[in-house]
This record gives structure tokens, sequence and C-alpha cells, in this order.
């Protein structure tokens, strides 16, 4: 049996705010550099389910703030698994993330 854990990560990053390809690519880079890449992920090869919301928030000196919070089932028992099943839905997110706003910024140059 699983139940739902919710993981929070707060992160202040450094981009003008209102930039959201500079807050992408930032993201990107914390995926990068955080997350497991070879990390094996505790579930028997069924595909990744949760929900995610990215927030951004203004803050003084022209940078924003960048809550990224996810909801995802883990394994009882399976400690282990939160921080691999964390890192995997954080680059899955972040991946998606960056294919709509390269497909947004695609669609605003050809119109």
């Amino acid at each position: 049996m699983t139940h739902v854990s919710t993981v929070c990560i707060h992160r202040d990053i450094d981009v003008p705010s209102g930039d959201l390809h500079d807050i992408v690519e930032k993201l990107s880079e914390l995926s990068e550099r955080e997350c497991r890449a070879d990390g094996v992920y505790p579930v028997d090869d069924q595909a990744l389910e949760y929900s995610a919301t990215v927030d951004v928030f203004d803050v003084p000196g022209g940078r924003v703030l960048v809550r990224w919070t996810a909801s995802l089932p883990v394994p009882d028992g399976r400690t282990d698994a939160v921080k691999a099943l964390r890192d995997a839905v954080f680059r899955d997110f972040v991946d998606e993330l960056r294919r709509q706003v390269d497909g947004a910024a695609g669609i605003g140059w050809a119109s």
C-alpha cells in the first residue's frame, strides 16, 4: 500500500522577476546539480504519477523566490525511496516546464 507524501522545496534564485525563461533555466541547473541523474527509481516500472505546482514570488532586490511543491505516492516502509522519487519528479516537472516555455516562445516568434 502507498500513501501520498507532500514534498516542498524552497529556493531563492537570482533571476530578474518576471523573466520566466531565466527562471526555467535556473530550475534546470538546480535539477542537474541536486538530483541524482543515475538514481534508480524505487518503483516497479511504473510511470511517475504526481501533481506539482511552482509558485514564483517577487522579493526585494529584483529577485524571485521559487517554491516547488509536489504530491506523490511513496511506498510504505521505503524512506529511501522519497529522495529518489522526489528527484525523478522534479526532473520530470522541470523538463515539462521547459518544453512549455520553449513552445510558448516559438509561438511568440511565429506571430
